[in-house]
């Protein structure tokens, strides 16, 4: 699939919908179906995900955890002997059921599911986590190529309110970091609307975080300091992060 990768970069393993495929081009990849539909994605990568490795005794959220790909990967990640919270949550009842179960196949150890509207609030007190993820709900033009059946379904009024959608979100779940602690922000979008528009809008309100430059390797990261992928250019999947501290 492309270029061998040294053998001291960073070995993991990350579970995904189907509809999602992979994350990084020209990196190598092994990959089974299990019996629930998910990928499991084998990669070699250069620290990709360093940015959401638990350190010893944090806390940690994801935001919009459906179906789990990403909760299992970190859980499966966590410090045998870490005790903080640990939770995953969602909005409608059969997307905490999916996940759940999902968790529970995969052996994810010691995880709270919550149910909540995270565009309105969230049931936790301020400075609650040391790590956050918020892989927000988005248009999922990234992923197109897989999903031919989405420029059907889009309006531009679309992006004006999954915007809005995201930066209300982003609010929200930013009230439940403690400072110095790392909130990283991500879509599977390819539109600015969706990306830096809506960090744009967030710092120019939140005077106490400050953005931080991904941990991903040099050929992701852009002039604006997030990371992003492109079809055209990677060969894989659209995808945007962003990681912030609280200051």
């Amino acid at each position: 699939m492309g270029s061998k990768t040294d053998v001291n970069e960073f070995s993991v393993s990350i579970f995904f919908k189907v509809s999602k495929a992979a994350i990084l081009a020209g990196e190598t990849f092994r990959f089974w179906i299990l019996d629930f539909g998910f990928w499991i994605f084998e990669f070699v990568l250069s620290k990709f995900f360093s940015d959401l490795n638990l350190r010893e005794n944090e806390s940690f959220i994801d935001v919009c955890a459906a179906p789990g790909s990403k909760t299992t990967f970190i859980n499966s990640k966590r410090h045998t002997g870490n005790t903080k919270l640990f939770v995953a949550g969602d909005f409608y009842e059969h997307r905490i059921r999916s996940l759940r179960e999902n968790c529970i196949r995969l052996d994810a150890q010691n995880i709270e599911f919550v149910r909540y509207d995270a565009e309105k609030s969230m049931p936790f007190a301020d400075a609650s986590f040391d790590v956050i993820l918020l892989d927000a709900p988005c248009s999922g033009t990234g992923t197109i190529r897989h999903n031919p059946e989405i420029r059907y379904f889009l309006k531009p009024s679309d992006f004006i309110e999954l915007s809005e959608k995201q930066l209300n979100i982003l609010k929200n779940a930013s009230k439940l970091l403690v400072k110095g602690g790392r909130l990283i922000y991500s879509t599977c979008s390819l539109e600015r609307e969706e990306n830096e528009s809506v960090v744009e809008n967030f710092l120019r309100g939140a005077t106490n975080f400050r953005k931080v430059l991904p941990n991903v390797s040099e050929r992701f990261l852009t002039a604006e300091n997030f990371a992003r992928t492109f079809p055209g250019r990677d060969s894989t999947d659209g995808f945007f992060i962003a990681v912030f501290e609280k200051v």
